[in-house]
């Protein structure tokens, strides 16, 4: 829903950046927007941080030359970060893996000087998820055919220092939250967002087409109502099911391509 500013007879508060969504993204959002100098306020609907994050156990899959790759003997770069996300994508955004593996290490050194801990550990066996506290260990098919003669292998699954298989997500979260609220980012709960105000000409797009998109069985959209804006950005996503990969996706183009937007 979309309001006219016109129409609001009150503001309760004022930010310079409103977040809508305190799990780990809203809270690192909010974090970065407060370290740059902007008062931030986090909106959830739930009465605590939570999101997918808070049921995870724990890994980021960071290299580049981290920390623990450094402290447990293993050499890697953004390079060979780049090669393997490259291989293994069927369809690769180089400038995205690019930007994610130059950024890799300092990634980890941001969530390290916030608070997420994260030992100097190496787990040498085969597994989806550490028993214990060690860090390092090998998560996806870096020494696996032909991915290890497209990209010199390393492992880059880190762990936050938790013992046992869930509970990690949830410790990044709690050390995240609390980092936000010791420098002054503002958190309100219970509070469900539902609609955003336009101020001036912006205003809220249409979307055409949406029957059209969702005739196909099993099929769905999801549309952001985003204000107007210069250029590009994405409106919404679409999401299918299929027999194979190849019918899915084929089946989310056909539905992303029918539908259109007008101011």
């Amino acid at each position: 829903m979309i309001i006219p500013c016109g129409e609001v007879d009150r503001w309760l508060k004022s930010a310079d950046v409103i977040v809508v969504g305190c799990g780990i993204a809203g809270v690192c959002a909010a974090i970065a927007a407060r370290e740059a100098g902007a008062a931030a306020l986090v909106l959830e609907r739930s009465s605590g941080c939570s999101g997918s994050t808070a049921a995870a156990a724990g890994h980021f899959y960071l290299g580049g030359g981290t920390a623990v790759q450094i402290a447990c003997g293993f050499h890697d770069d953004a390079q060979a970060l780049a090669d393997y996300l490259t291989a293994v994508a069927s369809s690769p955004d180089e400038e995205k893996i690019s930007a994610f593996a130059e950024g890799s290490a300092a990634h980890f050194a941001w969530l390290e000087a916030r608070g997420v801990p994260f030992d100097r550990s190496y787990y040498p066996l085969k597994a989806v998820i550490q028993p214990g506290r060690e860090c390092l260990i090998w998560t996806g098919n870096e020494r696996v055919w032909p991915f290890r003669d497209q990209a010199r292998p390393a492992p880059r699954g880190h762990k936050v220092a938790f013992d046992g298989l869930e509970g990690g997500g949830a410790l990044a979260l709690d050390h995240l939250a609390a980092h936000a609220r010791t420098i002054g980012v503002e958190a309100v709960f219970d509070t469900k967002v539902d609609a955003l105000v336009c101020e001036g000409d912006r205003i809220a797009p249409k979307f055409d087409g949406i029957a059209e998109a969702l005739a196909a069985p099993d099929t769905q959209l999801r549309l952001f109502g985003k204000p107007e804006i210069v250029g590009k950005r994405r409106m919404g996503l679409a999401l299918a099911l299929g027999a194979s990969i190849e019918e899915a996706r084929a089946k989310a183009r056909n539905a992303a391509a029918a539908v259109s937007t007008t101011p």
